[in-house]
């Protein structure tokens, strides 16, 4: 609210003044006579928010009207002295409800609204995500805050699973391969026609599996073509290096059984020279790839190996070997199990331990070695008190 005030001769002429500044809508808050003189004081309401321009005007001449009653009940007699302190009054109290006025408005005007920046905008994003990977973690911990009890009954009701699983689907039990292996002899267990890669952790027996093929091969047919090679490391080496690896003690003595046989023996570098190995005897020829260890390392590597080559894999797996190598091969190259060669199982600690853990873990047996006359015996009691004969 903002007030102007009109000096003129007489009334009309202030009056005239005041609506042609400002239409006849003015709001004339007082007129005084000041000496010969007449003053007119108009209100013009700046702030169109808030109350209504007929609230204010309304209220603040109602408190002037009252305020002029009380100081100057008859204006014609006042002298100058007196008309000075009634306009000092008079200008005091127009401020006062004014500021009133400005007050109430300024009340119900809600304040202003700004966006947020970009960096305020990615600092609450970093705060949510953060707060979104401790609630994450916290369910987690509470996941596998398991108890001992929880996580072995958690574990047999998956091992019985997948056995009946695999009993469904037609699922041999490895007691009963191990018993069908043993009554045949080395040559006769699998077909060992085409190309053979036999692959092994150090200590498997894989360089003794290949040395007893190579002699029960030969023993039972003079006819057939059999090619022995070994497959060294495939990480790249040194010359040197290189040439050490392929004279290793094992891979000498199996050469050294190809000479007294007279068979074929090559030492293959990499995949290249294995292929052009494969390219002249793989059509008519038995073969018999040794490899090295370090080929269960690369599974992308080895599974390249075996897809461009057609050549059939077999693991070796010592039956006095720790049965937690059975489960980190599930996990790195679960298709390797399903053609398993059980080796030493003269010095096989639990012939249930071991059948258990390879029927977890979904094993094949394309082969059996080491097995002595009296755990033949001991299969056949095992293998009747798990499937016994029907009366």
């Amino acid at each position: 609210m903002e007030l102007k005030r009109f000096v003129a001769a007489d009334s009309k002429s202030a009056m005239e003044q005041v609506r042609a500044n400002y239409g006849e809508d003015a709001l004339i808050i007082s007129t005084t006579k000041v000496g010969n003189k007449t003053e007119m004081i108009c209100a013009i309401d700046l702030a169109a928010e808030g109350r209504s321009l007929e609230e204010d005007a309304s209220t603040m001449a109602n408190r002037l009207n009252r305020k002029a009653t009380e100081v100057a009940p008859d204006s014609a007699s006042k002298t100058p002295t007196a008309d000075n302190q009634a306009k000092g009054n008079f200008t005091q109290e127009l401020g006062r409800a004014i500021g009133d006025g400005d007050n109430q408005t300024r009340d119900v005007v809600p304040p202003p609204v700004t966006a947020p920046s970009k960096n305020e905008m990615q600092e609450m994003m970093q705060t949510i995500q953060g707060e979104l990977a401790d609630l994450r973690a916290s369910l987690e911990r509470q996941a596998n805050a398991q108890t001992p009890l929880q996580r072995a009954q958690a574990a047999v009701t998956a091992f019985n699973e997948q056995v009946s699983q695999r009993t469904a689907e037609g699922y041999e039990p490895m007691s009963t391969q191990i018993h069908r292996l043993q009554q045949a002899s080395l040559s006769e267990q699998g077909d060992w026609q085409g190309k053979h890669l036999i692959l092994g952790r150090p200590g498997a027996g894989k360089t003794t599996v290949v040395a007893e093929l190579i002699s029960v091969l030969t023993a039972a047919s003079k006819e057939d073509k059999l090619v022995i090679v070994h497959l060294s490391n495939p990480a790249p080496l040194a010359s040197a290096a290189r040439k050490k690896a392929l004279l290793t003690a094992n891979n000498v003595s199996v050469a050294s059984l190809c000479q007294r046989l007279d068979i074929p023996f090559f030492s293959a570098s990499d995949e290249a020279m294995l292929g052009r190995i494969l390219s002249l005897y793989g059509d008519d020829h038995q073969i018999i790839i040794d490899s090295s260890a370090a080929w269960l390392e690369d599974d992308e590597r080895l599974m390249s190996l075996i897809t461009e080559h057609h050549v059939l894999p077999h693991l070796c797996f010592a039956a006095d070997c720790s049965l937690m190598v059975l489960e980190t091969m599930r996990q790195s190259m679960p298709w390797l199990l399903s053609n398993i060669i059980l080796t030493r199982m003269d010095l096989m600690p639990d012939f249930d331990s071991l059948c258990s853990a390879l029927d977890v873990v979904g094993g094949k047996l394309s082969a059996l070695t080491g097995t002595s006359p009296a755990q033949l015996e001991a299969g056949d009691e095992v293998l009747e008190t798990t499937h016994p004969a029907e009366e």
